[in-house]
């Protein structure tokens, strides 16, 4: 689990992310910079 109210917790989400290769997949599906991404309940917005 994850805790969205400490920075650490939602930086080593992004990086577990990335190494899934989620990163490369909403590119290709047109996520840009600054796009916000929706999974289930949570949004956040894609940063490059």
């Amino acid at each position: 689990m994850t805790n969205f109210d400490h920075d650490e917790s939602i930086k080593r989400f992004a990086r577990q992310m990335r190494q899934m290769g989620v990163d490369d997949d909403l590119r290709k599906l047109g996520a840009e910079d600054g796009s916000v991404v929706a999974i289930l309940d949570f949004e956040f917005e894609f940063v490059e």
